[in-house]
């Protein structure tokens, strides 16, 4: 995929904001469950949604899992995709206020994913 790196980039979280993301959607249920459907789909507009959302709500389905199901896609795309759910739920769920908006980094400090 052409500039993959740069696109990438753009999209990272820091590490401990992408775990809060992640617990959040693996607790979601109801209404947060939507949010979480809402962004796949914002972020993943076709069949790669459900892989999407599959992952990142259960243990269960690590890239290996999802390549065994004939995810239609590469890995670095999939990744790719994944970043930017997790900017997008961010988003959503600051606008919500249901989570806390992450704290500013600090000059040089904040590991990213």
């Amino acid at each position: 995929m052409r500039n993959y790196q740069a696109k990438l980039a753009a999209l990272k979280l820091p590490v401990e904001r992408v775990r809060e993301l992640r617990e959040f959607c693996l607790q979601s249920d109801g209404l947060d469950r939507d949010i979480v459907e809402a962004a796949a789909h914002e972020a993943a507009p076709d069949a790669l949604a459900d892989y999407l959302i599959k992952h990142v709500t259960s243990t269960d389905y690590p890239w290996r899992a999802l390549r065994a199901e004939r995810i239609p896609c590469n890995r670095d795309t999939f990744h790719l995709r994944r970043a930017s759910f997790y900017a997008i739920l961010d988003r959503k769920l600051v606008a919500l206020q249901k989570i806390p908006p992450p704290p500013r980094p600090d000059a040089g400090s904040g590991r990213q994913v």
